[in-house]
Formats: structure tokens, C-alpha cells, sequence
């Protein structure tokens, strides 16, 4: 994320170089992770002002008809040059975007438009985009966008009946797709009546509609939904449509977004999940999402790795997505807007499955799935189009974090596993980044107050799955666990006992990604420490060297990623640290290292270990490393009993 401002507030400046817009502009939006090579960012944070939405637009000229035929290129250009009118004629600018969404005709057109963006964006003020592939209203048309943008700072928009409208600063409602059956022009008109129902449950009425979004099939009767939309709307009230093509047995299904009122200020939570009375509530999906109070985030299409399975695809962009929450300063908590592409019937079978592992049933977002023709990325078949709210529960300002160790008294002989005595020194090594606070304890605290506010929680103790499931705090662990707060453990803190795995496993590997079963394989000796992931930031300021260590044999690496590894004096290779990104943008750092104190004095391993307490913390890691240079009394063991 480029930062400006603890969470990466930047002030506009000319987004992509068309017409004559000044070169700052007069609000604030916060980019996360911009990207120069693919012209995006990956989440853009806007706070609570107006917004435009416009509607699907397509590369036609002043006749009406398709430019460029068969020219993409030319067919983008023209795009951003209606974009630029209808923003300018409903009072925003192109250095005021917040999201583009694409739709191309073809698979490989995915590229050529994410090239092309890129070439146009000038600054760091990159735009959220997401992008799939369908047929399109018209033929001829290769592509086609609709966007969000804001208002110019001091004014309230002009809406453009059938092109753009505005959704007023406040309360903002975002509806679930809806279906009817019948024909398409029968769906159509039932749906729309089902949606104002919805709307009126609300507390809102159909002029507060701001967009729609259809999934119908066969694109070629779009005509069909268009009219049947015209009619019921009126031409004053119609709202901006946008068409997407899929496969379904239902002709029609729509989503929509709607202004939902004044601002609640004093509003506990940030967002309410609505279920109106003729509508079945779901654990997977909300039929309304009301944004009561703060900002929007809009986030990029998130997807996994080229050519992974369907698994690894589905799991990888949930956990995607929390990473981007938690810099956007949110978590899966404040979902607010869903929509799933998927490509192929395997792919949505394994969204199902792992759906329900990443959200709470009580507060899932607003949702559709759809079933297209491709997502515009060779090997990608499933990509998540998401808005959310910014969370109250995750700390923005890291600088000001507060970290808690937990130990206790040494358990084996002298010079091993000197829990607290290390606990408090790493936490004068972590103290060396000004304005972080630590607090040390002797086993779980009982004063709830040393939770509040906590940004990372760092355990070297005994089996600590038993520390923290086993017992009355498991609730609170539960809860800051959900919160987003980080977890590190060390050595032995890292495992479960055997005869608890069965009963307390799932929830533990839920928390670290990866776990030891304690006492199944011993090892030990010297070896290489090897960077499995070099460019990670727990690998920087320290270069691979030689360790004496006890080495816990076959760990279980669930959802995490291998880290750290040794060579066993059978020759082979043990994985002895990984991280974990947790869903929701909780992160956990796990090592397995660390039974000798000795290894805490040299100052590459102490390196490592607050490294990965920063990361976990989401405190920036410097290129360097960590400081961790403190006296000699602070590393030297107490005097023995």
C-alpha cells in the first residue's frame, strides 16, 4: 500500500490523462496496494460522500452504433470518452474514480484492457477494477465499463436518468439478486416488484434505486429486460442497468444498490443485515446490507494463482480477500456486497464448500453468483467482486499498537524453553519501534483491560492449543481472533497435544494454518536455516546461517505457507516456520524453533522472531529488518535457581 496518512490517504491528482482536470483534486480517497503494471488498485477507500453510478456503457459514437468494430483499442478509447462526459455531466471528474467495472466479449481481451489502463494511469490514484467476460448488448461491442466515482467536493451530483445516478452521502443499502420465474419479460417485471418489496421493507422506495445490476440469458434478448426496466421505471426515475450474460435455468436475476437514508452516528456496529418477511434468511448470504454509518471500500476482483485446482482457487481468494480488508482497515466482519464469477460447475461447488469457512453466519454480505463465460484471465476460473465497510474493530493507527506476551516458568532444564525471561526481552527488542507497547504475562492475563486494543498476541509456552481453547478464555480468543489481531507462537507454543487434536484441531488450525502434534517426532542438531519464501518481510536484515536447535519432525501445514525450513540428520527437509493469512486479515506467524535460549541472543534469530511479531501485528517491517540490538544485561540469562 502506498502510505499517506497511517492508512494510505492520498490526495488526488490527475488519474488518467484526459480533457483538462486540475492537478490536485479537492478530496481525499485512500488507495491500497496501487499497482503501476495493471493500472489498478487493489481496494479503494472513499469516505461518506456522494457517489456516481453510472450505467453499462458501450463504445458506441454520436449515431448510437458500435465504433471501431473488431478494434478493442479503439473500442476503450472511445469508452473513456463517453466516461469522461457522463462524469463531467453528473459532477465528477476521471481523477474521482473509485471502480471500474469491465465486460469484454473474449477470454483474451482480459489482458488488452488491463494493458491499456495501465498506460493511461499517471499517478499513484489508481481506481478498483473487477472485470469478466459475457456477451455484450450489442454485438459489435467487444467491451464495455460502468463505474462509481465521487462527486466533486462541495457539490451534491446531477443524475442522468438511464445513465448515471447518485447515491447520496448516508446510509447506503445493497440488495441481493433477486429472481421470479417466467418468461424473461415476465421475470423481469415480477423480479423488479419483488426488489421495490424489498426496498419498502427498508424503509426506502424505488427512487432511491441507484443501480442495477442484471445476470439474464440469452444476452440476445436483452431488449426484452431493457423495456420491461424502461416500462416500470418511468423515463425520470429509470437508474443505470448493467447486463451480464449466464448460465442459469432462471431467465433473470437482479441486484441492486440503493440510497438508504440519513447517516446513524450512533450506530454500535457499522453495518445491519435485513431480511424481509417474504424472503427466506440464508448462513451464506444477506438478503439486504445496510450501510449505516463511515465510508465505502470497493475492492478489486480478487482471484488465485494461475492453473491451481478448484480448491486452491476458491480457498486462495478468500484468503486474498482478507488480506486486502485488513489493509483497507476492515475485515470479513463488514462485507457488505458479494458477487462470485464463476467459470465451470467445479468451481462453484468448491465456493460452496469453502464459503461458510470464511464468514459469520449471522453477518454475511449482501451476495449473487453467477455463472459466466470466463473471467478475462487464462487458468482463473473464479473471481470475487466485493464492498465492504471499514471496521471499527481493527486498530488503524499500527504505530500505536499494543502487543501481548504470554509465558510462564521454565519447564525443562536450565538455559530451555525459558519462556518468560524471553518473552519479556523480545519485548524490549519490539518496544525499540517507537510508540508500540507491550505487556508481559505470566499465562493467560485476568485483567480483561490488558486485551483491549491488542494488535498481536505472542505465546512461547507449553502446547498453547491447550492455553487458548482449553478453559473460559477460549470465548476471548475466539473474539479477538474474529477482531483480526495477530497470533505468534513459539516452539512448543506452536503444537496441540495428540490426545486433544480430534477435539480442538479444527479450531486451532482455523487460528494458526499449521500446527506440531506434541510429542510426535523429535529432531535436532545443526542445519541450515533456509528462507523457503526469501522476499518475505520476516526474511528481511537476516541472511540464511547455521542453527543448533531442537526440531519439531512433520508438522501439519494446513492453510499456511511454509516459511522456514532445516535438514534433519536423515536428510530431510522440515518445515519449521510459516505464516498464515487468516479470513477476515488476521495474520499468524508460527515457528517451531527457539527450544535453546542461547539462539535468542544471536541477533539474526531474535531478527526473525520480531519480524514476524511486526508482520502479525501489521506493523510495516522495515527493508532491514527489525531493530533488535539491546544490552547485554537485557540478553543475558537471569541467574539460576
Amino acid at each position: 500500500m502506498r502510505t499517506l496518512g497511517p492508512v494510505g490517504l492520498w490526495t488526488l491528482g490527475v488519474l488518467l490523462p484526459f480533457g483538462s482536470a486540475p492537478a490536485v483534486a479537492q478530496t481525499q480517497l485512500q488507495y491500497v496496494d496501487s499497482d503501476p503494471t495493471t493500472g489498478n488498485s487493489a481496494a479503494v477507500v472513499v469516505a461518506d460522500s456522494p457517489l456516481i453510478h453510472t450505467a453499462q456503457l458501450l463504445p458506441t459514437g454520436e449515431s448510437g452504433k458500435i465504433v471501431s468494430t473488431g478494434d478493442v483499442e479503439g473500442q476503450i478509447d472511445r469508452l473513456f470518452e463517453r466516461l469522461e462526459s457522463v462524469l463531467r455531466r453528473a459532477g465528477g471528474r476521471m481523477d474521482l474514480l473509485v471502480k471500474l467495472n469491465f465486460y469484454v466479449a473474449r477470454q483474451d481481451l482480459g489482458d488488452v484492457v488491463r494493458t491499456k489502463l495501465a498506460a493511461r494511469v499517471t499517478t499513484e490514484a489508481r481506481p478498483a477494477v473487477s472485470l469478466v467476460v459475457s456477451a455484450l448488448p450489442d454485438r459489435e461491442a467487444l467491451v464495455a465499463v460502468d463505474t462509481v466515482a465521487a462527486v466533486k467536493i462541495g457539490q451534491a451530483g446531477t443524475r442522468l436518468p438511464g445513465e448515471a445516478a447518485i447515491l447520496p452521502a448516508g446510509s447506503r443499502l445493497y440488495v441481493s439478486g433477486q429472481a421470479e420465474p417466467g418468461t424473461l419479460r415476465e421475470a423481469t417485471r415480477k423480479t423488479l416488484e419483488s426488489l421495490t418489496a424489498t426496498l419498502q421493507h427498508g424503509g426506502r422506495t424505488d427512487a432511491d434505486v441507484v443501480q442495477l445490476k442484471c445476470f439474464l440469458t440469452p444476452m440476445q434478448a436483452v431488449a426484452e429486460a431493457r423495456e420491461e426496466i424502461a416500462r416500470y421505471y418511468g423515463p425520470e426515475r429509470m437508474p443505470p442497468v448493467s447486463f451480464v450474460e449466464w448460465r442459469s435455468s432462471l431467465p433473470i436475476e437482479i441486484e441492486l444498490v440503493a440510497g438508504g437514508g440519513r447517516e446513524n452516528v450512533d450506530a454500535v456496529r457499522p453495518i445491519e443485515y435485513l431480511t424481509p418477511p417474504a424472503l427466506k434468511a440464508s448462513p451464506l448470504y444477506s438478503r439486504v446490507a445496510r450501510i449505516l454509518r463511515g465510508g465505502t471500500i470497493y475492492l478489486s476482483d480478487l482471484h488465485a494463482a494461475e492453473a491451481a485446482s478448484a480448491d486452491d482457487q476458491a480457498r486462495q481468494s478468500f484468503q486474498r480477500l482478507g488480506n486486502v480488508l485488513a489493509k483497507a482497515g476492515s475485515n470479513c466482519e463488514n462485507l457488505v456486497k458479494a458477487t462470485y464469477y464463476v467459470a465451470d460447475d467445479e468451481i462453484g461447488k468448491a465456493h460452496n464448500a469453502i464459503r461458510p469457512k470464511f464468514f459469520d453466519p449471522r453477518r454475511p454480505p449482501a451476495a449473487s453468483k453467477a455463472l459466466v463465460a470466463g473471467t478475462g484471465r487464462p487458468g482463473v476460473r473464479y473471481v470475487m467482486d466485493m464492498i465492504a465497510a471499514p471496521g471499527d474493530e481493527i486498530p488503524k493507527d499500527r504505530d500505536n499498537a499494543k502487543i501481548l506476551f504470554i509465558g510462564k516458568e521454565p519447564d525443562h532444564p536450565y538455559g530451555s524453553h525459558m519462556y518468560l525471561h524471553s518473552c519479556q526481552m523480545l519485548a524490549q527488542c519490539v518496544e525499540l519501534k517507537h510508540g508500540v507497547q507491550t505487556i508481559v504475562a505470566s499465562g493467560w492475563p485476568d485483567d480483561p483491560a490488558k486485551l483491549k486494543g491488542l494488535a498481536a498476541i505472542v505465546v512461547y509456552t507449553s502446547p498453547a492449543a491447550e492455553l487458548l481453547l482449553d478453559g473460559p478464555q477460549r470465548d476471548q480468543v475466539a473474539e479477538l481472533m474474529k477482531r483480526g489481531v495477530g497470533l505468534v507462537t513459539i516452539h512448543w507454543a506452536s503444537s496441540i497435544k495428540q490426545e486433544n487434536l480430534e477435539r480442538l484441531g479444527p479450531t486451532w488450525l482455523g487460528y494458526l494454518g499449521g500446527t506440531w502434534v506434541s510429542n510426535v517426532g523429535l529432531g535436532g542438531g545443526k542445519s541450515l536455516l533456509k528462507q523457503v519464501e526469501p522476499k518475505h518481510p520476516i526474511c528481511r536484515g537476516w541472511d540464511e546461517f547455521e542453527i543448533d536447535d531442537e526440531y519439531y519432525l512433520n508438522p501439519t501445514i494446513k492453510d499456511a505457507a511454509p516459511l522456514l525450513s532445516v535438514r534433519e540428520k536423515g536428510g530431510k527437509d522440515v518445515v519449521v516456520a510459516w505464516t498464515y493469512d487468516r479470513p477476515g486479515g488476521g495474520r499468524s506467524f508460527a515457528t517451531t524453533l527457539g527450544h535453546p535460549y542461547r539462539n535468542f541472543q544471536d541477533a539474526r534469530f531474535r531478527r526473525m522472531i520480531v519480524n514476524g511479531i511486526r508482520w502479525a501485528a501489521h506493523i510495516d517491517v522495515p527493508q532491514d529488518g527489525s531493530p533488535v540490538e539491546i544490552g547485554e544485561e537485557a540478553l543475558a540469562l537471569p541467574p539460576q535457581p
